[in-house]
């Protein structure tokens, strides 16, 4: 098991750096005969043959594949349907050296630790390579704090600031590795630390024309997770 960051790093070892670019945001896409035209937040276009949607759970590309199939009457009920976001998560990979106070990090096996709490909180952490700290806390939403979060599942950029109220809550809860989770928190990067809105949906329509969409963008699934209230 690895990071993303190390994963990602790893997968671009293998590629042209040529053809990938980054600080892209995509707004939306057009088809036509000839193929498919990407549209950015720059002004900038991109041409292909086809489009291959893995941009989340908030996709822009998915967003537009359901508009365009809404329009020709081919989308379902079930994918009309408003996404409701079930849990507000925190996660990041925290830098450890402290063996003694962290001492899965000196076993070569992996250990996922998982912890379902009261009131809808929960939070899970998994040691890797390199002695990091995988780690995510989350908590569910009642209905009317759904509801009121509603808009910003559409939105899935979150400055670093957005993560602190969430994470003061978890703050003093016990890591299963060692120390408190708020140590974790502490030694995290801020530009490696990420909030996001989750819930599950699986999606009918993950496919039209030249464009196909791949993980999250067409089946967002939740990790392990506190009960329901």
């Amino acid at each position: 098991m690895c990071s993303r960051i190390n994963l990602y790093e790893l997968l671009l070892t293998q590629l042209n750096p040529n053809n990938v670019l980054m600080g892209k945001k995509i707004l939306s896409y057009e088809e036509n005969e000839l193929g498919v035209n990407v549209c950015c937040a720059d002004n900038s276009t991109y041409c292909g043959d086809i489009l291959v949607g893995a941009d989340g759970a908030y996709s822009r590309i998915r967003q537009t594949l359901h508009r365009n199939m809404h329009k020709r009457g081919l989308l379902s009920k079930a994918d009309k349907e408003q996404r409701i976001p079930g849990y507000v998560c925190v996660a990041g990979v925290a830098k450890q050296d402290d063996c003694e106070k962290y001492p899965y990090l000196k076993d070569p096996y992996v250990h996922f630790c998982s912890v379902l709490g009261t009131k809808g909180l929960g939070w899970h952490t998994v040691n890797i390579p390199d002695n990091q700290i995988c780690w995510a806390m989350w908590m569910q939403l009642d209905q009317s704090a759904a509801e009121k979060e509603q808009q910003s599942l559409e939105n899935s950029e979150f400055s670093a600031s957005d993560t602190e109220p969430l994470a003061k809550v978890f703050r003093d809860m016990l890591c299963p590795h060692g120390g408190t989770m708020g140590d974790l928190v502490d030694s995290t990067p801020q530009d490696i630390m990420s909030k996001l809105y989750i819930e599950e949906k699986l999606y009918d329509s993950w496919y039209y024309g030249r464009t196909v969409l791949l993980g999250d963008a067409c089946h967002s699934v939740c990790s392990p997770r506190p009960p329901s209230r």
